[in-house]
């Protein structure tokens, strides 16, 4: 009896000893990718593509397919197309590239939303996007084991088909893409970068105002649409008076060294126009969206609300608008940073040379006796200030129910110590709302 209790327990121990090794081999197979066949998790169905990194890996894969296009490399489309696509559109690679579709400015393509469905080392992704003011759409798969990717164009009826799928009955487990020439990728290495992503929606989005104005129209906030372009015709206007230093901040952006005969050219090029480039970011997680924003050195924003990869509202200045954070933060300041905080919205728009904003907040009897239109007003401010301003603030002053806030004004485009020195004279409002007047020496 005593030895059938030992060897009871010894088959115990021994299954034990069995379990937890199986366990081990499980975890080890799980970090290394090898050992025991562990089936891999998908998911099921389409869902909205949220991981950065990849939303521009896939967009990067799709501006490599445009350019072959453009460049009409037969080589490098057919090692890029799926194989399904070709086998279906032509008798050999010449009459399938043949039969893709062209457009007229490649450099107008844009990314506005992707679906993703697959495994692990296996995703395929469908993608909706945007050249020469049409919408276009593609099925973009990548083996991540391999790194391969390929691509197929596709109709609209046929992306809206595969993103309202429920999954049932796709296999990614045991899908690859074979090597070719040039089917490679790799990732847009964005991990943890918020600068990086910050400064690529904006050279992105000054990309479509330079190449396809509507949709950067589309863009905009609602809200400051309305307030600052109502027609489409008056935000091609703004384009068009700011298309030079627009064309100029997009190459010192994405370092566009064409047109340059050597570096020296290009640095010289920087140093002319270094006002242009962003000096500084912020990166902001709030419920639903991340903010990013970027400022140039002349104190000019590009403001993006990002719900999804691809998918946000832009502000073009930090004034206009009062977002929920701005409101937050004022209404939780004394009323002398409340003061300080209007007087950045002035600074701000001045820079921008909305004239008529700082117009709209002067105190009426001050603005009939001193500037009975707008075309006086501006007028007297370009005599008096800088194109572009820095202002250095002093203290504020309470005199009943007004501040007084002296400034001094340094002129960003030039490195000298000359200043320019003036008063605001401000009341606080309802809400965020402000009059003022000023004195200028």
């Amino acid at each position: 009896m005593k030895n059938k209790k030992v060897i009871l327990i010894s088959i115990g121990v021994i299954i034990i000893v069995i379990a937890t090794i199986l366990v081990l081999m499980n975890l080890i197979g799980n970090k290394k990718g090898v050992g025991i066949n562990v089936k891999t998790e998908q998911q099921e169905g389409y869902k909205r593509t949220s991981d950065t990194k990849m939303f521009f890996t896939v967009d990067e894969r799709i501006k490599a397919y445009n350019e072959a296009l453009k460049n009409d490399n037969s080589d490098v489309l057919i090692s890029y197309l799926n194989e399904d696509y070709i086998s279906s559109n032509g008798k050999d690679k010449n009459s399938v590239v043949q039969g893709l579709q062209k457009y007229n400015n490649y450099n107008s393509y844009i990314s506005l939303e992707m679906y993703e469905d697959g495994a692990e080392s296996y995703i395929t992704y469908y993608v909706k996007g945007k050249i020469d003011g049409k919408n276009v759409f593609y099925n973009v798969e990548l083996d991540k084991n391999h790194k391969t990717f390929n691509i197929c164009p596709i109709n609209e009826n046929e992306y809206e088909k595969k993103i309202q799928e429920d999954g049932t009955g796709n296999n990614y487990e045991n899908k690859s893409i074979d090597e070719k020439e040039y089917n490679f990728f790799n990732y847009k290495d964005l991990e943890g970068k918020e600068e990086l992503i910050a400064r690529l929606y904006y050279s992105e989005y000054i990309r479509a105002m330079l190449t396809d104005s509507e949709e950067a129209y589309n863009f905009l906030d609602k809200e400051y649409k309305e307030k600052n372009y109502d027609s489409l015709e008056k935000f091609r206007e703004y384009i068009s008076n700011n298309r030079e230093n627009l064309q100029n901040a997009y190459k010192i952006e994405i370092e566009d060294r064409e047109g340059f005969n050597n570096y020296k050219e290009f640095y010289d090029f920087k140093q002319k126009n270094k006002n242009l480039a962003i000096k500084k970011y912020s990166a902001q997680k709030y419920d639903g969206y991340t903010q990013y924003v970027c400022i140039d050195g002349c104190g000019k924003y590009f403001i993006f609300n990002v719900k999804y990869p691809g998918d946000y509202d832009v502000l073009l200045d930090s004034y206009t608008v009062d977002t929920p954070q701005f409101i937050e933060k004022y209404n939780n300041s004394s009323d002398k940073d409340k003061v300080a905080m209007n007087a950045e919205k002035v600074e701000s728009a001045l820079n921008n040379q909305d004239y008529a904003y700082v117009y709209d907040k002067l105190n009426e009897t001050f603005k009939q006796n001193n500037y009975p239109t707008l075309e006086k007003f501006e007028e007297y401010i370009k005599n008096k200030l800088f194109k572009y301003n820095e202002f250095n603030y002093d203290r504020v002053r309470k005199q009943n129910d007004l501040y007084e806030l002296s400034f001094d004004s340094r002129d960003v485009e030039k490195d000298n110590e000359e200043r320019r020195v003036g008063t605001i004279i401000m009341k606080l409002k309802e809400g965020t709302d402000f009059e003022m007047s000023f004195n200028l020496d």
